[in-house]
């Protein structure tokens, strides 16, 4: 597995863009002479009928900060290849992921409030280390290994295993510029809303049209990748690794290496 991939860049830093159509008519009285009449304007329907793009974002805002569960899945594309990830997370600060590179076996994660487990096979632990890859599989493929909390690794985890964090990079920093009309997405009805992040790249947020406004996905319109929120609520039984399948990456000592998942 290519070991130098931060998983989550590509999507959680994506923001979201759009415009409304009004038609204007034109007759002429009944001898044919023209006539001037006012601009016609299409009534808008359906959910968050009149409301702003602002205004629906804000809902969805705060129908997401209440979420106690929910699942994620993440899919990047670039240059460097695809990229899956499927993360079910917890407000109570638990997660379980797994992160799947260019179709190679998936890193799989635990996330127990600051406390990680990763488990990996040989491949991904030799790409670790050119010098010392086989020290790092013959230790680790297979096993459940504890991640010291203050390695970098954890605060990239933290992007998508925490909720809070996976949130705020959805929500925050973002420029709404608008909303398409109600559609359907994911099998259910939908408002398209558009935004924009500082380096001009734009996204469209689809926002749930029925029940509870939530966030259920995010389309890069580049082509850079998508999002999708599913399961809100639906709280996963997560546990940590047991204690016999269980190392510290300390164990190989100066040969630990520091992760890049």
């Amino acid at each position: 597995m290519a070991a130098t991939r931060n998983f989550c860049a590509a999507v959680l830093g994506t923001a979201v863009a759009v415009a409304v159509l009004t038609g204007c008519g034109g007759d002429t009285d009944a001898g044919g002479a023209p006539i001037v009449v006012p601009a016609a304007t299409t009534a808008e329907t359906g959910a968050f009928a009149g409301e702003s793009a602002d205004q629906i974002f804000s809902k969805a805002e705060e129908a997401m900060d209440s979420v106690t569960a929910v699942t994620v899945d993440v899919v990047l594309s670039d240059d460097e290849g695809d990229a899956h990830i499927t993360a079910a997370l917890t407000a109570s600060g638990k997660c379980a992921a797994s992160l799947e590179n260019d179709g190679e076996d998936p890193v799989q994660v635990i996330g127990i409030h600051d406390a990680y487990y990763l488990k990996a096979d040989a491949s991904y632990w030799e790409d670790q280390d050119d010098s010392h890859g086989d020290v790092l599989a013959r230790a680790f493929a297979g096993k459940w290994v504890r991640l010291p909390a203050q390695e970098q690794e954890a605060d990239d985890l933290d992007q998508f295993c925490k909720l809070d964090s996976l949130l705020a990079s959805v929500e925050e920093g973002d420029e709404v510029t608008g909303k398409d009309a109600p559609a359907s997405r994911y099998g259910r009805a939908v408002v398209p809303l558009h935004e924009r992040d500082d380096d001009g790249t734009t996204n469209t947020v689809y926002v749930a049209a029925d029940g509870t406004p939530y966030i259920l996905g995010l389309v890069s319109t580049d082509g850079g990748g998508s999002l999708r929120f599913s399961d809100f609520g639906k709280a996963p039984r997560i546990s940590a690794p047991p204690a016999k399948d269980t190392v510290d990456l300390s164990s190989v000592g100066s040969d630990a290496p520091h992760l890049s998942v």
